[in-house]
């Protein structure tokens, strides 16, 4: 097999590799992941101390489950069995210890009920012995948090994902609460076998984390690690009688930083620990760095040898060895190649841009993403805002650091040509080439493409601005310009304000007022284009009169590689200021995600990118990079091109993106470096995603889009509804607004009628200072197509 064939996953502290015929291999690191993110120092032999410990206990459990361990290959990798993964992790608890004490100390035996949905008696002490384990689950998180969930609540989960898994689609037999009383019941034995094994060991075993997966023949499956300090935490067991607790676990590591964190009294109360960019300084404290990498070295091989006297790692790992079923140099090769860089740069500072920082920032081998220019506001997570600092500034600044990717979020820079300047200094963009960018950056061209493709699209005509301002001012009559209504377009980038709708006499003086106005700015910023536009090569600023074609309008948007491309799950844009689409157009008032369309939609939309790509590959300009298909679609669900941009929507990447997974980073990664995909993405047909329903609701000033808006400062809620978050676009440091529009709400759920709610009971929390309190504007009518107005909040 060829390095391309292999698909390849980057875990915090594990690499995940597909090598066909459903095995995997897990190569376990030296890092250290902990407060949600991978620290930035490794630990001496911990890839082999957790691979020996987790062979040793999946050959000790096999009576009880089957696991997906098959051998090991060397110190650090595992051949294991591929399986369906379930979405929930299982905690296994012998005490009152944890996130469990946490909540019990804080809200008591309600809050432990809420949370966890389990009964515990009043008046228990930390680390206190429960009679018999305690089983509660958490969602799984690529990056931040994991959420507990009751068992009712995990139960939906599961038979959400039991839906959405295609390849579990046709089994009648799987229930999700009888697969959740199996798991539970399977957990709690495999862990009285881990303490049994413990307590020989003078341990105890306070609590552990379990994954399962059903395999291709749907039965359940131990997954991932088993009974390692990473995801166990133990303690002596004769110190733990006498009421030491010393942890020869993980946990030993946070106390200790917890500690650190709190005597650190300038900073922190102010930062958090998943901040590792802005928290260098603290590592560097008091030798921390060497002395943690240090104690917790000692902590596992303590552990170990607990376990396994006079034994080590290799010694263990030995009896599993086989030899590897694939050639090991070209699976590094693969990994090597899929490797994202440690450092990225994002173009960019709105909410579009926040979000694609966001997206990439959970790939665990990066360290960095730097944002430029970026806001003061960004923070948390990996992101560095890099401010105003200059063009050249930057490029120098990309070649100090070391900087080994690029991601453009506007057009702008794209049209510039930043994207072609770091190429010179061997940075990979995603980016289309210039040539690719005219088709943002110059509509008349578009409508050439589309014409010599046979894509549908609306009829239009041609017209420069000499002619259009002639017949303005001498009211002349015009066959193109007097048959009612149409769409009046500037034929390069306006910033969103070239587009006019033309419904009579009257509108038609509006919108020649409106680009009369406008040219002089857009005429300018024309001159600083890199791109080629037909205006340019007019010598005066061209329009389009375009027939006004009827339906609703939905966001198309792919990564394209060439002639290869890859959907992303379909979304649409509230463009209007106001309810029922009215009022001025906006930069976006609110987005959906996914839109459900019907066959006969997804095929037309699948052949207009078949045939574009194909147009320009044949005219010798392969597209690469981010293609946004605005499309018309009419009662018969047919669909014409509006436009095309070369990047991704605002606000529709705020409600894509977070559905995505590596497939996606990758293919970003890959087609930057103008590689060939490899046959895992190829196969895909289209992006995978987690099928939640997304709703983004955007706030903005009162005074947008026709007036500027003074400076307010925010306030926004200490606590967010369940699935919300907040997206922030024109918002500074100390949260005073910048911009028009100012950020927005973004709720994930199950459902579409739970994500419209949860995006606007998180809308309802939000204000600006002042007395009295006043609200910002938002549409209060963003919602999916399949819901009615009865369905929205009140």
């Amino acid at each position: 097999m060829s390095a391309q064939e292999f698909a390849v996953q980057f875990g915090k502290v594990r690499v995940n590799t597909a090598i066909g015929g459903s095995l995997r291999i897990l190569t376990a690191s030296q890092r250290i992941s902990a407060f949600d993110c991978v620290l930035p120092f490794e630990i001496e032999n911990k890839g082999q101390i957790l691979q020996a410990i987790s062979a040793y206990f999946f050959t000790q459990t096999r009576d009880i489950v089957a696991n997906h361990f098959v051998a090991c290959l060397d110190s650090q990798s595992m051949l294991v069995r591929s399986g369906h993964v379930l979405p929930l992790e299982v905690i296994v608890r012998a005490t009152l210890s944890g996130s469990l004490w946490r909540a019990y100390s804080s809200g008591g035996t309600a809050e432990v009920a809420h949370s966890f949905g389990i009964e515990l008696p009043d008046g228990l002490k930390q680390h206190a012995r429960f009679d018999a384990p305690v089983v509660t689950f958490t969602t799984k998180a690529a990056f931040g948090h994991d959420e507990t969930v009751t068992f009712a609540q995990a139960i939906d989960h599961v038979d959400t994902w039991l839906k959405g898994n295609s390849n579990l689609q046709q089994s009648t037999t799987i229930n999700a609460k009888e697969l959740l009383a199996q798991v539970k019941g399977t957990a709690v034995r495999v862990f009285e076998r881990g303490q049994e094994l413990s307590h020989k060991a003078g341990l105890l075993l306070l609590d552990t984390k379990y994954e399962f997966a059903l395999d291709d023949n749907q039965q359940l499956m131990l997954v991932d690690e088993l009974h390692t300090p990473d995801a166990s935490r133990f303690v002596d067991l004769q110190h733990f009688n006498e009421g030491r607790i010393e942890h020869l676990s993980k946990e030993w590591l946070r106390e200790i930083v917890q500690k650190e964190l709190t005597e650190w009294e300038k900073t922190a109360e102010t930062l958090e620990l998943n901040q590792p960019f802005v928290l260098r300084s603290f590592w560097e404290r008091n030798n921390l760095r060497r002395r943690l990498a240090e104690g917790l070295a000692g902590q596992y091989q303590n552990l170990f040898s607990r376990f396994f006297p006079q034994l080590t790692p290799w010694d263990v790992i030995a009896p599993h060895l086989q030899p590897w079923p694939v050639d090991p140099v070209t699976v590094r090769q693969a990994e090597s190649a899929q490797r994202l860089p440690a450092k990225i740069l994002v173009i960019g500072n709105g909410g579009r841009d926040y979000t694609i920082a966001s997206c990439i920032e959970k790939a665990a081998e990066v360290d960095v993403v730097y944002c430029w220019p970026g806001r003061d506001s960004w923070t948390g997570g990996k992101k560095a805002s890099l401010g105003k600092i200059s063009e050249e500034q930057l490029i120098a600044f990309c070649q100090q650091q070391n900087i080994g990717w690029a991601v453009f979020g506007p057009e702008i820079p794209i049209a510039q040509g930043l994207a072609e300047k770091l190429r010179a200094k061997n940075i990979p963009c995603l980016a289309p080439d210039l040539q690719g960018a005219m088709l943002e950056s110059s509509k008349i061209h578009t409508k050439n493409i589309l014409r010599q493709s046979g894509c549908p699209t609306a009829e239009s005509w041609t017209l420069g601005w000499s002619e259009l301002s002639s017949l303005s001012q001498n009211h002349v009559s015009h066959p193109v310009l007097d048959e009612y209504p149409y769409v009046l377009k500037y034929e390069s980038l306006a910033a969103g304000k070239g587009v006019c709708l033309v419904r009579n006499a009257q509108e038609r003086s509006e919108a020649l007022a409106h680009f009369g106005e406008n040219l002089p700015a857009w005429t300018q910023e024309l001159a600083t284009l890199a791109v080629d536009t037909f205006s340019k090569r007019q010598g005066e600023p061209q329009f389009l009169v375009e027939k006004l074609i009827h339906g609703k309008e939905i966001s198309a948007i792919a990564v394209c590689n060439g002639e290869e491309f890859l959907l992303l799950p379909y979304a649409q844009d509230f463009k209007r200021r106001d309810d029922g689409q009215t009022g001025p157009n906006t930069g976006g008032m609110g987005s959906v995600c996914p839109v459900p369309i019907s066959e006969k939609l997804d095929g037309q939309i699948v052949s207009v990118f078949k045939k574009t790509l194909k147009q320009l590959a044949d005219d010798g300009h392969p597209y690469r990079g981010f293609l946004f298909a605005g499309l018309m679609v009419d009662d018969n669900d047919c669909a014409q091109v509006l436009e095309y941009n070369c990047r991704l929507g605002d606000p529709e990447t705020q409600v894509i993106l977070p559905s995505l997974g590596r497939d996606f980073l990758l293919s970003l990664w890959l087609t930057s470096r103008n590689m060939p995909w490899t046959r895992s993405l190829k196969q895909l047909g289209r992006f995978r995603h987690d099928r939640l329903s997304r709703c983004f609701v955007v706030i903005a000033s009162p005074e947008y889009p026709n007036t500027a808006a003074p400076k307010r400062i925010l306030k926004l809620p200490s606590q967010w509804p369940l699935g919300c978050e907040w997206i922030p676009s024109g918002v500074d440091a100390g949260a005073a607004t910048s911009a028009g529009r100012i950020g927005g709400v973004l709720c994930s759920a199950e459902t579409e009628k739970r994500a419209v709610e949860g995006a606007y009971a998180g809308v309802a929390q939000i204000c600006f200072e002042g007395t009295p309190a006043s609200a910002p504007h938002y549409r209060t009518d963003v919602c999916f197509p399949r819901l009615n107005k009865e369905s929205l909040p009140q």
